[in-house]
């Protein structure tokens, strides 16, 4: 029987992992694992799967924001079942046993992760996995938003979410609309410290459509001298 790790949300590579039982899968967002995650809140090698007695195991590697299977953050090495979910950050993976006579992989229906089940589903693939602490966030941002028609206070208010949410240092916005620009706007306000916002890594977010994280960039977008104060840059 073939086992398979599959990216469901979140970026990575590659999407679909299968799993041997000769050496442990790791997966983190260095380039060496066997999985490489593009996760913020992802270690470097953050865990690894392992085939042991005839069965899977999931192991944290003592990360700061550890690893989750279908919800529930793991404090020791944990056998998987077919359908779990593994939670890294903001990434799941859904490991899979194909079982079909014909080698197909079964794979669970898609579900609120929020449902009570052995096997929680995900929302539809466009859609953004959020933990009930981040909803309620989110709710708390939308409920003011609806009352704001300034543009830079509802930015204002936006910023604030996000600094206190992620723990940034510093939430900036940077309007390049020619037509009717927004001041820039930098939370918290530094007194004594201008902090420059990279004019690079928006237009990086302009061009995908998505949220680019600099750090965890195959590539990456060329860096500019104004994110060499920060260790990272999303």
């Amino acid at each position: 029987m073939k086992s398979l790790l599959t990216i469901e949300t979140g970026q990575g590579e590659p999407r679909i992992c299968p799993l041997g039982t000769e050496r442990p899968v790791t997966i983190g967002r260095h380039r060496d694992n066997s999985v490489v995650l593009y996760d913020e809140h992802a270690s470097r090698r953050h865990a690894e799967v392992l085939h042991e007695n005839g069965r899977w195991y999931i192991r944290d590697t003592g990360t700061m924001n550890g690893t989750r299977v279908n919800g529930t953050k793991i404090l020791e090495p944990t056998a998987l079942e077919h359908g779990q979910l593994i939670g890294i950050g903001r990434t799941y993976l859904r490991f899979t046993v194909e079982q079909d006579a014909n080698g197909t992989a079964t794979k669970p229906e898609l579900q609120s992760l929020f449902e009570p089940s052995d096997a929680p589903r995900l929302p539809e693939a466009d859609q953004t996995v959020l933990c009930k602490d981040e909803l309620t966030v989110l709710c708390h941002f939308m409920a003011a938003a609806v009352k704001e028609s300034d543009p830079r206070t509802l930015v204002h208010k936006a910023l604030e979410t996000i600094h206190g949410q992620v723990g940034a240092s510093v939430a900036g916005f940077l309007s390049f609309d020619r037509d009717d620009p927004l001041p820039r706007i930098v939370l918290p306000a530094l007194a004594r410290v201008d902090i420059h916002l990279s004019r690079q890594l928006t237009l990086a977010v302009e061009r995908q459509g998505r949220a680019v994280w600099l750090g965890g960039q195959p590539d990456g977008c060329p860096e500019s001298e104004s994110l060499l104060a920060f260790a990272d840059a999303l």
